[in-house]
């Protein structure tokens, strides 16, 4: 009699623990598919494996909570996807049946078609894009152009030509800079004045982003962020910021989100440069890169 109630109790207890189990389990599940694509901060390109194309853009919140953009794709040559300026809406180079057409989407993947080419950036007003397009030649130009009701009027045609998708980060309404491959095999970055149509020098490195407040420049120099005091001219190199791409500032220019090569992946990763401590939002075998950060 004994013996049947204590193996009696030993059954309850196990049924009780195999359903606390089952709902931590479930629970941790909730919590890790939580999450709202609206609360999004950064989005990225990824890609299952280093060559392959089209890229599928993903959203991401600062929780490490991870979305696909309904309905995204991106042309080969890597063009990025941007956050406008305002709303909920995000802008990339899309395939279409008649070649690359750049595209505002909305977070549901409704998109609207405003013309052809490979988006490059959008000026802070959100009036004006440059991307790159290409002539008779096949040669990349850099192109700026007014937006207005799914029309590209063009403003400037640039004088230099490309054979790789450059990034250009506006300054201004009128002025950019921008990454080039200069004949000697060195990457420099220039800055484009679109009113004096002058272009300057600024530093031997690639893939711009300028801080919010337009003091610094964070940019790639030997795959580590690098920081160019803009006023001063001196450049700062940042711990722990090897085998970095694309850095981009968060809006209140403390951190700074990027692509960072792990031993069998690329990882979106933020490095806050006040205190120099890297955390990383995504951990998988693919390819992430090109993260933007919401204004």
């Amino acid at each position: 009699m004994l013996v049947a109630l204590l193996e009696s109790k030993v059954g309850y207890m196990k049924k009780n623990v195999i359903s606390i189990v089952i709902l931590v389990l479930l629970t941790g599940c909730a919590k890790a598919f939580s999450g709202d694509i609206r609360d999004s901060e950064i989005v990225f390109a990824t890609r299952m494996g280093i060559n392959d194309n089209p890229e599928i853009f993903y959203l991401v919140d600062l929780k490490g909570n991870k979305f696909p953009l309904p309905k995204s794709g991106s042309a080969s040559l890597g063009s990025p996807a941007l956050w406008l300026p305002i709303g909920d809406l995000l802008a990339y180079t899309d395939v279409g049946q008649d070649g690359q057409y750049i595209v505002y989407s909305d977070l549901s993947g409704n998109k609207t078609q405003i013309g052809p080419g490979y988006l490059s950036s959008i000026a802070p007003d959100g009036k004006k894009i440059v991307y790159l397009a290409f002539n008779n030649l096949n040669n990349g130009i850099l192109r700026v152009s007014t937006i207005e009701l799914s029309l590209l009027a063009t403003l400037d045609d640039f004088t230099y030509t490309f054979e790789t998708m450059p990034r250009t980060v506006w300054d201004s309404s009128e002025g950019f800079y921008f990454d080039h491959l200069d004949i000697d095999g060195t990457w420099r970055i220039y800055h484009y004045d679109l009113s004096k149509k002058e272009i300057k020098p600024i530093v031997a490195g690639r893939e711009p982003s300028i801080s919010h407040n337009g003091k610094q420049l964070a940019f790639i120099e030997n795959e580590s962020i690098c920081l160019l005091d803009l006023s001063s001219t001196r450049t700062f190199r940042l711990p722990n910021s090897v085998n970095s791409r694309w850095p981009s500032w968060s809006p209140d220019d403390e951190k700074i989100v990027f692509s960072h090569k792990k031993i069998k992946s690329w990882e979106i990763c933020i490095l806050d440069v006040t205190v120099l401590s890297e955390s990383c939002l995504t951990d998988n075998e693919y390819w992430d890169g090109k993260p933007e950060w919401r204004p």
